[in-house]
């Protein structure tokens, strides 16, 4: 018997039903051949490719909170020497100590020593074929007599590949956050730190995302928040059997301390991976292999709609982006890889002017930095008032002028409908289109939505950040709950940015101390062990 419906009642029925069945492609992306994980991995099919011996050229500074009064450390990598032979930095705090110059003084150069591998291992690519990825491992020096744990280090947003890790010791620059994160291996005897202080003596594991090292002549499925997990993971299930049982590492093998952890960490893109890998390694029941307790993530884009219509509101108010370049790299990763948007290119979103400038083509050539963009796009400006319509003279740009019209329309509509979008998740569409399906590829790459976390979460982020709004922690934190530790927004006041504060994150305090509280936690946690381990935190350095 045929029922007959009312048009106003069908048609929402009708659009109950399509919305279940874009939700149920989402979830389905979700159940994908990424998560077809092998139960053990086995070292001898990843390929250490080099390895060798590095000496940071560390500087440490006092700074004081402008704001607050708030007194830090912040530690400066000033110079890497690759190579070089072992105690290069022993030698060196010998010859200072005996020269009188100040052993303990702050604004002095104080050196650091690890050993270092870059390897190739296997993995999957988005359709679940077999793919090789690169990545580097750096470990302590002879003085460890243990390893304390597993360091998993996600890198920032890169656009020149010769700054990702494993070609770090050929052309990597010392400012990079790689340094830093290399700093977690040191022995850390030379700044005094002893064995038992949780932030030195780790393995660190320093991916590189698809798209760099091996891979570079692919495109970086950027922000693609589960595969790029997946990469990081296999990164480290295969460095840690390697480190293990490879017989090029028997000289500068030790043992891992008995309780060691793996804790994600990383700042800004690096923050959303260390967050995705939490999340990987939950969802896969890899909690107990890899010891995990957690992850320390800083400035990161969790959720990409909240970032997305955080520029939308700048847009409105007049202001410019403060890095146009990112708004290209997200566009052009979800055109090129996510399922929504396999009909769409780049040039359905943007303005022809704009993409006239070569930002796809530098974006896939991967030869220029953001800094480097960023320059070329003054110099255009300069030379040309072609450009003036999308550009300013600073090399940045107002998203009203590199968007089209009718994308910014679809989206200043969604920022109107929903102004809590930080706290309440923005309605999916119930139809398919241009702007429909880069609404549900933004949605699909959350990770605020589809799990509950079984593990600590420390979050950093800026007040101002106005590339990846604090709206991001707070999307995280709303979804979250007490599984989130918050950690201060930044050391130098409320006039730090996104770059100034993930130099304070990764080369301050914060970070450091997040590692020594998610150390001490088990790896099986309940909300009860978050609590105390937030109580056992230095109160100075929450946020609450």
């Amino acid at each position: 018997m045929r029922t007959n419906i009312p048009i106003k009642q069908g048609v929402a029925r009708g659009a109950m039903m399509l919305l279940l069945v874009l939700v149920g492609i989402s979830m389905a992306w979700a159940q994908s051949a990424i998560n077809d994980i092998p139960k053990e991995v086995k070292a001898s099919d990843a390929t250490i490719t080099q390895m060798g011996h590095a000496t940071l050229t560390l500087r440490q500074s006092i700074v004081v909170d402008s704001v607050s009064g708030r007194v830090d450390t912040l530690r400066k990598v000033t110079n890497v020497e690759w190579h070089t032979e072992p105690g290069t930095a022993k030698r060196r705090m010998a010859e200072q100590r005996d020269g009188g110059s100040g052993f303990y003084d702050h604004d002095s150069d104080w050196w650091l020593d690890l050993h270092w591998y870059t390897y190739n291992y296997p993995s999957v690519d988005e359709d679940g074929n077999y793919l090789l990825l690169s990545s580097m491992a750096c470990m302590p020096d002879n003085d460890c007599r243990y390893v304390n744990n597993v360091i998993i280090a996600c890198h920032v947003t890169l656009t020149d590949n010769d700054q990702c890790p494993s070609m770090y010791n050929t052309a990597g620059s010392a400012a990079s956050d790689v340094s830093i994160l290399m700093n977690h291996a040191s022995s850390g005897l030379v700044i005094h730190s002893a064995q038992s202080d949780m932030p030195y003596y780790n393995l660190v594991i320093l991916p590189d995302y698809e798209g760099f090292g091996i891979t570079r002549y692919k495109q970086e499925p950027y922000l693609y928040q589960e595969l790029t997990a997946r990469h990081v993971v296999d990164a480290t299930r295969y460095g840690i059997a390697l480190y293990q049982s490879d017989p090029q590492v028997n000289g500068i093998r030790h043992p891992f301390r008995d309780g060691w952890r793996s804790i994600s960490l990383g700042y800004s893109q690096g923050g959303a991976v260390a967050l995705g890998v939490q999340r990987f390694i939950e969802q896969n029941d890899l909690s107990e292999e890899l010891h995990l307790a957690g992850s320390v993530c800083g400035g990161g884009p969790y959720d990409l709609m909240t970032t997305i219509l955080y520029y939308v509101d700048r847009d409105n108010q007049g202001e410019v982006l403060s890095m146009p370049v990112v708004m290209p790299i997200v566009l052009k990763a979800l055109c090129d890889f996510n399922p929504y948007m396999k009909n769409h290119h780049p040039e359905d979103y943007f303005v022809e002017r704009f993409l006239e400038t070569g930002i796809l083509t530098w974006l896939s050539e991967k030869s220029k930095t953001t800094d480097e963009i960023t320059e070329t796009w003054k110099s255009q400006y300069e030379s040309s008032s072609y450009f003036h319509s999308v550009l300013t003279a600073e090399g940045k740009a107002k998203l009203s002028n590199i968007m089209k019209p009718e994308v910014l329309a679809y989206l200043r509509a969604l920022l109107a409908d929903n102004p809590s979008y930080a706290t309440t998740p923005v309605p999916l569409p119930t139809h398919r289109g241009l702007n429909e399906d880069l609404h549900f590829a933004m949605e699909s790459n959350s990770l605020v939505r589809g799990w509950q976390p079984q593990h600590a979460m420390f979050l950093y982020h800026s007040y101002v950040d106005t590339v990846v709004p604090e709206s991001n922690r707070t999307s995280a934190s709303t979804a979250f709950g007490e599984w989130v530790i918050k950690l201060h927004a930044s050391i130098g006041g409320l006039q730090s940015d996104h770059v100034p504060t993930g130099l304070e994150f990764l080369f301050g305090t914060e970070e450091f101390n997040a590692i020594r509280a998610l150390s001490a936690m088990p790896y099986i946690q309940t909300l009860d062990d978050v609590r105390m381990a937030k109580n056992n935190y230095s109160q100075s350095s929450l946020d609450n």
